[in-house]
């Protein structure tokens, strides 16, 4: 199942419309009554961490190219604020979500009031914590990427699926480019399937370069 990176890019363009959070602002969220943890397989039909047939996707538009495993779909155009996904297969029969990679392109509306990547971080985190059902920011650090300084937030929280409550785990990288936010984010289903793909992910995010 295909699933959206429509939250986090919610998150972003709020950010980056309003400028700010009021510090007195509050979000009330319901927790969901239903939870559904994802099944374990034990015999996965790939191993794609130690598979090293990588192909590169170029972007003409935005002039970057990042490589993925030829295995993964390359979905162009995902939404409206996510240049390119990269969807992985089906870890096998008993799997039912499909981890996968999102670069999302933003551009900062008033370039001439930039706003710097801690004042970003702080702001995102805040709308993270108020936004995503049952969240908690599990890890964070800063990060170089393409020579220019960026950062990771990685986060659990859950995920409405047909109905259901599914237990996810996200992992955000970002920077902010000649008034461009990049985004970059992998989402799994549970802690398992998260780290299965982690070194994958690792090795597409590195990649990303400027052309």
């Amino acid at each position: 199942m295909k699933h959206s990176f429509m939250s986090i890019f919610i998150i972003s363009s709020m950010l980056l419309l309003s400028g700010c959070i009021g510090a007195n602002e509050t979000t009330t969220v319901t927790p969901p009554t239903t939870t559904v943890t994802p099944p374990t397989t034990t015999a996965p039909s790939i191993d794609l961490n130690v598979l090293n047939e990588y192909l590169t996707y170029e972007n003409l538009e935005y002039n970057f190219k990042i490589s993925y495993p030829q295995e993964w779909e390359l979905i162009e155009d995902y939404t409206d604020m996510i240049v390119v996904a990269f969807i992985s297969p089906f870890r096998g029969n008993a799997d039912f979500f499909n981890e996968s990679l999102g670069v999302g392109i933003q551009t900062v509306p008033d370039p001439s009031n930039p706003i710097s990547l801690e004042q970003y971080t702080e702001l995102y985190k805040i709308l993270l914590m108020a936004s995503i059902p049952n969240c908690i920011i599990v890890n964070e650090k800063p990060y170089t990427l393409a020579g220019y300084p960026a950062y990771i937030v990685t986060h659990t929280g859950t995920q409405n699926m047909l109905g259901f409550s599914l237990s996810v785990k996200t992992r955000v990288c970002y920077m902010l480019v000649d008034n461009k936010l990049y985004s970059f984010i992998y989402t799994a289903s549970g802690d398992d399937n998260y780290m299965y793909y982690l070194l994958t992910i690792t090795k597409m995010i590195d990649s990303f370069e400027f052309m």
